[in-house]
């Protein structure tokens, strides 16, 4: 499972690594494959658009679910690459796109492709497009973590000269008091006041290759890793222990420890779901 979404009808959008993307609604689970229309049954990323349209990004192109229709924009449409792991959408309605290589715009307005130049150094595998607001825009890649001034088109990397552990970033989320959290390959990172410092979460290395992180309403910190799953109240203290993480395993019902790539989504009931390699996963939150 490598993504999760839920639509204005409280359906779950479930997309998958090679089984395309399934549908569950309270009584029914209705899948979509490339017999369907998708390009590729290998979804790595999901989003519901402001026009309440789904858009899914797969191993060959990004596509546009409306009126039970796939609309699929690829290479051929102008895209830099086939693989997407990225999408999100700015305050105009435009499609935001992270691929393999780099960085490209879907206007929907006019059904057009920009590819963007290198940003500083930012050329390959960007996992998350997060907006922090209306004028920035952050992108984690595997070449570090970047922060785009929409009004003055300039970009800022972060890397680990400038104290990140290192330059494989997954994931990042902003809490209620204004801390952007930063998933990486070498641990939890939290970023203030212009300073990076890293968490290292308790148990083993594979513990901080973190690959998802999310928030919920109570301001909880959901950390998806190669050794579970982390939960750290964000409301508890400045300084963070490693008596402070919560972890779940197998023995509280994991199938598997190994959490996937973003798949991870906080549901309208405050309802943790994320993808592991043995499947879907749901944790209830009070």
């Amino acid at each position: 499972i490598m993504s999760i979404k839920e639509d204005i009808n409280k359906n779950l959008w479930i997309s998958s690594y090679d089984a395309g993307v399934c549908k569950i609604d309270d009584k029914t689970c209705l899948q979509y494959g490339i017999k369907e229309g998708l390009p590729n049954n290998t979804v790595w990323c999901s989003l519901i658009g402001a026009d309440n349209n789904l858009w899914f990004g797969t191993s060959d192109g990004i596509v546009k679910f409306s009126n039970n229709q796939f609309f699929p924009f690829g290479e051929k449409q102008g895209l830099n690459a086939k693989k997407v792991y990225a999408l999100n959408q700015d305050n105009k309605g435009n499609i935001w796109i992270g691929t393999k290589k780099g960085l490209s715009v879907l206007y929907v307005k006019n059904d057009s492709i920009f590819n963007f130049p290198e940003i500083d150094g930012m050329s390959r595998n960007i996992r998350t497009i997060f907006n922090e607001n209306k004028n920035v825009v952050w992108f984690c890649s595997s070449d570090g973590l970047f922060r785009y001034d929409v009004r003055s088109h300039q970009a800022k990397k972060f890397d680990e000269k400038n104290g990140l552990p290192t330059n494989s970033v997954m994931s990042i989320q902003k809490d209620k008091n204004g801390v952007l959290w930063i998933g990486t390959g070498k641990g939890l990172v939290s970023y203030k006041d212009g300073e990076f410092k890293t968490i290292s979460l308790p148990g083993n290395y594979a513990a901080n290759n973190v690959n998802f992180l999310s928030i919920d309403k109570l301001n909880n910190l959901w950390i998806g890793t190669n050794w579970g799953l982390y939960q750290l109240d964000l409301a508890k203290k400045d300084t963070i222990l490693s008596t402070d993480f919560i972890r779940y395993s197998n023995l509280d019902g994991l199938k598997s420890l190994e959490c996937n790539q973003n798949a991870s989504f906080i549901d309208s009931e405050n309802n943790l779901w994320f993808g592991t390699s043995l499947g879907l996963m749901k944790q209830t939150l009070t």
